[in-house]
């Protein structure tokens, strides 16, 4: 048998393989790519959405000023408004007794022994036109009385008419029937009745009240008791 033949084309059959794999290994061999960043590797990215600023938040209640309230602020003074007209018609009540606030001794009748009986001497004593005005600092009070020591005019310095105005008196009882001055004062009189003049004094430095006077011009005239 003739081997040659047979052993050639084993030769070329290998020869063929050889090739075959060298070019496999030159074609299959990868490519080497860079490698592709990890998500965490990435650069981040600028957001190109403009970020909106939250809201402020309201301040609870705790927290918010105290605002006036209008309503509150109309009624306090309407009830001072009420307060003073309802003092000033009882003021006017008074005198048309021959009395003020607070005190117990009345224009005409009360004798000037009275006050002496109950108070002691007064602080001072002062003549005026025909008659004697005793002062009471302590009971925020003086008394006019004639000879006769009948009481003529009562006055009251309380503190709680020092914060009468001349347009408060004015709201509740009209304007004054006269007024007259005494140096820096002004004193505004209401007739109240027959015997009796309410006198309000209003000294110009003040604008408010300085004393209340009751008033009585025919006993500041008598001179004796009777």
């Amino acid at each position: 048998m003739n081997m040659k033949p047979w052993l050639c084309a084993v030769a070329l059959a290998g020869a063929l393989a050889v090739t075959a794999c060298t070019n496999n290994g030159d074609n299959g061999a990868e490519v080497s790519r860079p490698p592709t960043a990890s998500s965490t590797e990435q650069p981040s990215q600028p957001t190109t959405a403009t970020s909106v600023p939250s809201a402020t938040p309201e301040p609870s209640a705790s927290e918010q000023p105290n605002k006036p309230n209008e309503e509150t602020q109309q009624h306090g003074s309407d009830n001072k408004a009420d307060q003073l007209a309802r003092q000033l018609v009882e003021i006017r009540k008074l005198a048309r007794e021959g009395r003020v606030p607070g005190l117990s001794y009345t224009v005409h009748t009360s004798l000037i022994d009275d006050i002496e009986e109950d108070w002691g001497e007064a602080d001072r004593t002062d003549a005026a036109g025909k008659g004697i005005y005793a002062t009471y600092a302590k009971h925020h009070a003086a008394f006019g009385y004639n000879k006769g020591s009948v009481i003529f005019d009562v006055r009251s310095y309380a503190d709680d008419l020092k914060s009468l105005s001349l347009r408060d008196i004015e709201q509740t009882l009209g304007k004054a029937d006269s007024v007259a001055e005494n140096g820096d004062d002004k004193i505004y009189v209401y007739q109240v009745n027959e015997r009796y003049e309410l006198k309000f004094v209003i000294p110009a430095s003040k604008a408010r009240v300085d004393h209340v006077s009751v008033f009585s011009p025919k006993d500041a005239h008598n001179n004796m008791a009777g």
